[in-house]
């Protein structure tokens, strides 16, 4: 079970950072119509916006729809943006509310990165905890009288520890490789996680025979009763008998397969899958050199 995350309350009223943005020049109002709630932002007149919990985008040309701001003054208004937000000071507390300011390209040290252009924000802020009010608004670690951000992750099942508990950091990418591990599924080569090794019984563990660990054995028998099956004889559905006239002996049932780790699963259906590599070659190659022929 794995939360998304806490919930730490704040003690000062919002902070809302169009406002300290307008009150650099960086962003401008649209004239009120008297209507209640907050005022709507000018795009076309604006140099920045924030947007999306913790990030403030650039209006710039060429990436964003009537951006207004050139390429070659686009550092010099996040200078400013983050100028603004260091000096701010809020009201009620007289202090500086911000934890963290950084532009894009330092954010990768709280796992933050851009790949397309807007994946994140031109600017990343994070508010002390006490302040902000908004999703999204304080560190991954952030606590307060007792309340913290942190996420809440328990484990149960085979091959986990039981009564374990882990000091380290971990993070939600660390989740699904460490269940791929556990379920001996193939590692996730995609996956920006680590494998929990704290919370696993033992490396090598032995596990109960899981539905998946059924199918796969099934998978193994099929492959293996595919390659004692001259090509021939598949089609037309007799059974294989191998050169010399000696009856073929029958394939292993699923159950007899079945390995009692899932190392011995994995590496079962590595050499299955090797063999039937193996066939497909000298099969390609026989058929080339009768092509050729």
């Amino acid at each position: 079970m794995v939360s998304d995350h806490g919930v730490v309350e704040s003690d000062y009223p919002e902070i809302y950072i169009d406002d300290i943005l307008a009150q650099a020049g960086l962003l401008v109002y649209e004239k009120s119509d008297g209507r209640a709630g907050r005022p709507r932002v000018d795009r076309a007149k604006s140099l920045a916006e924030h947007q999306r919990d913790c990030y403030i985008y650039v209006s710039l040309e060429g990436r964003d729809p009537g951006g207004n701001v050139p390429a070659d003054q686009y550092e010099d208004v996040r200078d400013r943006i983050v100028d603004a937000l260091t000096a701010y000071r809020e009201p009620k507390s007289g202090r500086n509310p911000f934890a963290l300011i950084l532009r894009k390209e330092d954010a990768r040290i709280i796992g933050l990165y851009d790949n397309l252009g807007r994946d994140v924000g031109d600017v990343i802020y994070a508010f002390r905890p006490g302040y902000g009010r908004d999703h999204g608004q304080l560190l991954p670690g952030a606590t307060l009288g007792g309340q913290t951000i942190k996420s809440l992750l328990i484990w149960q099942g085979p091959g986990i520890k039981a009564g374990a508990t882990v000091e380290r950091t971990l993070w939600l990418t660390d989740v699904a490789p460490t269940i791929a591990h556990i379920m001996g599924w193939p590692a996730l080569t995609e996956a920006e996680g680590g494998m929990i090794y704290q919370i696993l019984a033992e490396h090598q563990a032995r596990f109960p025979r899981p539905e998946f660990m059924r199918r796969q054995a099934e998978q193994l028998a099929a492959v293996q009763k595919r390659l004692a099956t001259p090509k021939k004889a598949r089609k037309a559905g007799a059974p294989a008998q191998p050169k010399g006239g000696a009856a073929a002996a029958p394939a292993a049932e699923p159950s007899a397969l079945m390995p009692a780790t899932v190392e011995e699963l994995q590496a079962a259906l590595r050499a299955a899958r090797a063999d039937a590599a193996s066939w497909k070659r000298a099969y390609e190659q026989k058929r080339q050199i009768l092509h050729e022929n």
